[in-house]
């Protein structure tokens, strides 16, 4: 279904994106003394008001005036499913718009945390109230020296994968992850994609019994690149590409092995690559014209 949207101002769309996470920063306030009081159902409200308000932050952004998008999406999506969500990263706004396109037609989306020294408060702070997975780098050494250690912190993070199947929600990785800040001459492996790491993708698929119903592979592409959302509201006009696919979960990523998902990985990549290059080079976007 195609459909041309009405066009909304810069600068009101820009007060009504940022008020909106003003808003959903006030709702996470009351959440979160109910989930310190251990109110079961603190998260299950804070995936619903995060999967309406990132929606509703992708009407604004799909309805400004500077941008084009084009939206492709499967017919077979279900909120009856749980998926693994992965997509390149063209910077740091791809989450938000994944789970915008997609939040009212899959499950909530969680996001794993990845382990820093110095942690981001508010990522830590939202994390929680996901009840997200936390992605940890253990170094070999450690895992020779203090094993047992080792399994007890890989255990807990097996449970949060675990619950996510079981409660039925979808959880977005993002390979690349960050890696557009650094040198991305460095980094590339192709014209559009960074070089993707496989660590997320081993844990949540060989950390748990369970398996994802399919994979839903996510392809972003920008004219330009922008870090914040303002840039993109108040900035020039340009032409934005997402494209979803659904594919059915290979067997490498059902394995027992490390090294079968990241083979995997690294093809699926080249293959991504080689895609988006062809899609990008033979079929321009077309202006204001959204395909759903």
């Amino acid at each position: 279904m195609s459909s041309v949207l009405p066009e909304s101002s810069p600068v009101g769309s820009f007060l009504k994106f940022y008020s909106i996470e003003i808003a959903l920063c006030l709702i996470a306030l009351p959440l979160t003394f109910a989930k310190i009081l251990q109110k079961t159902t603190a998260s299950v409200w804070w995936h619903a008001f995060h999967q309406f308000f990132r929606t509703v932050q992708w009407e604004c952004l799909r309805s400004s005036q500077n941008l084009n998008w084009e939206i492709s999406l499967p017919s077979t999506l279900s909120r009856d499913r749980s998926y693994l969500v992965i997509s390149n990263q063209e910077g740091p706004l791809v989450p938000l718009v994944v789970r915008g396109v997609l939040g009212r037609k899959i499950t909530p989306i969680v996001t794993p945390l990845r382990h820093r020294k110095i942690p981001n408060l508010i990522l830590e702070w939202r994390a929680w109230l996901d009840e997200a997975p936390v992605y940890l780098y253990l170094p070999a050494e450690r895992q020779t020296n203090d094993p047992q250690a080792t399994q007890e912190q890989l255990a807990k993070v097996a449970e949060k994968y675990k619950n996510l199947l079981e409660q039925t929600r979808s959880l977005l990785l993002l390979p690349e992850k960050d890696a557009y800040r650094r040198d991305g001459q460095l980094l590339r492996n192709s014209k559009f994609l960074y070089t993707p790491k496989p660590g997320e993708l081993i844990h949540a698929t060989l950390m748990q019994n369970q398996t994802w119903h399919s994979i839903l592979d996510v392809t972003f592409h920008q004219e330009k690149p922008v870090r914040f959302a303002w840039q993109w509201l108040l900035g020039g006009r340009q032409n934005i590409l997402l494209s979803v696919r659904e594919i059915p979960l290979p067997s490498a990523l059902q394995s027992s092995s490390a090294n079968d998902v990241r083979r995997w990985l690294s093809q699926f990549w080249k293959e991504k690559a080689e895609w988006l290059e062809t899609l990008v080079n033979t079929e321009p976007i077309r202006h204001d014209l959204v395909n759903t």
